[in-house]
């Protein structure tokens, strides 16, 4: 039997005291960029496990939705978010509404160019005329790279892909 992929494990709750201090810390960044105001709508695109929808509530007592496309994050969502504060979609064709501000954090590095355009206009085609886009990827590349490698490395938590090869080349910048 397989163990259930749980988002959380691997975000704001790893056992990992690094990796929960560097995705919290994403989360408080991007809630800070963007002067937020009651009467403003919200989306978080790929909200996955709903937590930062919480955050959002926190600060703010807007209209919010979150959009998870993928299935067994959707499930995971509903999971972690039962009251009705927020509107929870996994098509955005639920929604006819256009937002203020969307969040994208940490989504477009899992799709191939191809796919992030798409994805990228269908954030554009639900963002209001004067809204607003944040946009967060992971920095993959140089010295940040590096040290996010080791320890990787350390904890055992490696991605499929890593290896000494690649992380000297995301070291140099040469992928």
């Amino acid at each position: 039997m397989t163990k259930k992929y749980i988002y959380s494990n691997l975000t704001i709750k790893n056992r990992s005291f690094f990796k929960r201090l560097s995705h919290n810390k994403r989360f408080k960044k991007a809630l800070n960029l963007i002067e937020l105001s009651d009467n403003f709508s919200l989306l978080d695109f790929g909200t996955g496990d709903g937590y930062f929808l919480k955050l959002l509530k926190e600060k703010v007592n807007a209209k919010i939705t979150g959009y998870e496309p993928v299935t067994d994050m959707f499930d995971q969502l509903e999971t972690n978010i039962s009251n009705e504060d927020f509107l929870l979609i996994n098509n955005l064709n639920q929604t006819k509404e256009n937002f203020d501000v969307i969040y994208c954090l940490e989504v477009l590095e899992h799709f191939s160019k191809e796919n992030q355009s798409k994805l990228l206009k269908q954030i554009k085609e639900k963002l209001k005329e004067k809204g607003q886009i944040v946009v967060s990827v992971p920095i993959e590349v140089g010295v940040a790279s590096f040290v996010k490698n080791l320890i990787r490395l350390s904890i055992k938590q490696t991605e499929k892909d890593t290896n000494r090869k690649n992380i000297f080349k995301a070291l140099f910048l040469n992928q």
